[in-house]
């Protein structure tokens, strides 16, 4: 203190955080992934193949009544020798083997 009763000003208290280093850190926060972000994309990847399997399976069984609905009156006429019938329901069967194998293919 001086004489005349005046003292020198202080300097202001530094801050215990700075704007700087809080705004890095928030960054760095930012660009850190979330701990449960790989299970939201497995979980995602999974509905997507769910999804994916439900259309194969609507697709399977519109071909398997569309061969049915055309080959079992032909069949009952008599037209078709049973040889050929045999072979149009192995053809109907491999057609959904083929079509599974693609869907299992795609998302492998």
């Amino acid at each position: 203190m001086s004489a005349t009763g005046s003292t020198t000003p202080r300097p202001w208290p530094r801050p215990i955080c700075r704007w700087p280093s809080l705004r890095a850190e928030a960054w760095e926060g930012s660009r850190r992934r979330h701990p449960d972000a790989g299970r939201t994309r497995q979980i995602n990847e999974f509905l997507d193949f769910a999804r994916a399997v439900n259309r194969k399976i609507r697709q399977n069984l519109a071909l398997t009544f569309l061969y049915n609905a055309i080959s079992i009156p032909v069949a009952m006429s008599g037209l078709l020798s049973p040889l050929v019938a045999v072979c149009a329901m192995l053809l109907s069967s491999l057609s959904v083997i083929g079509n599974t194998y693609l869907l299992v293919r795609k998302h492998s």
